[in-house]
């Protein structure tokens, strides 16, 4: 066990200065980050495929970390139905030349109701009140990369692509997502 703890310190240790090499150059402190973006998803559930739409907005500090608040919005093929989830949580970057690659994990709520709902009641089903609203809590999380390709005086403009994995607890419906997607976005710094 004591090797174990040694092997996995020292893995951290060189996780921690890859990390710092990777991050050390003239960004500003703080960036607000706002992104969109689009992405397919499949589920545990058989021939479950879907799609949703994302709008992510963050505060990036150090050049390397961002809390960050993600909502999605979807369809899910199995039972016809919306998909809307909501997440909070981290993302760190590293540094490889022009790419920023990334690891994220946040906390999610998601929503899972039959169009036919969402057809006599579409503001109830998006905001999650209602009848037939599957309530759902679990853990997202992406690897991806970020990739700047305009820089003005104090905004930058990148695009992320990404992979995203996502975990529900309970029964009420598929317990993986798995997927992936692209977005658009731009940083403001400060």
């Amino acid at each position: 066990m004591k090797r174990l703890m040694r092997k996995a310190g020292s893995v951290c240790l060189v996780a921690a200065a890859l990390g710092i090499s990777f991050t050390a150059n003239d960004a500003r402190a703080v960036e607000l980050q706002l992104s969109a973006g689009a992405a397919g998803m499949a589920t545990d559930w058989r021939g479950d495929g879907g799609a949703t739409t994302t709008l992510k907005i963050g505060v990036r500090g150090w050049d390397f970390i961002a809390p960050y608040f993600m909502a999605r919005l979807g369809y899910a093929a199995v039972d016809s139905r919306l998909i809307t989830m909501l997440s909070v949580g981290t993302q760190l970057w590293g540094r490889l030349g022009p790419l920023r690659p990334y690891v994220r994990i946040g906390i999610a709520h998601q929503h899972e109701e039959p169009l036919a709902y969402v057809g006599t009641n579409p503001f109830s089903a998006i905001v999650g009140v209602g009848d037939g609203i599957r309530h759902r809590a679990g853990i997202d999380s992406a690897i991806g990369f970020d990739w700047t390709f305009k820089q003005w005086k104090k905004w930058s403009a990148y695009l992320a692509l990404e992979g995203t994995t996502t975990w529900f607890t309970g029964s009420s419906g598929p317990s993986w997502f798995w997927g992936g997607g692209v977005a658009l976005g731009f940083n403001y710094g400060f």
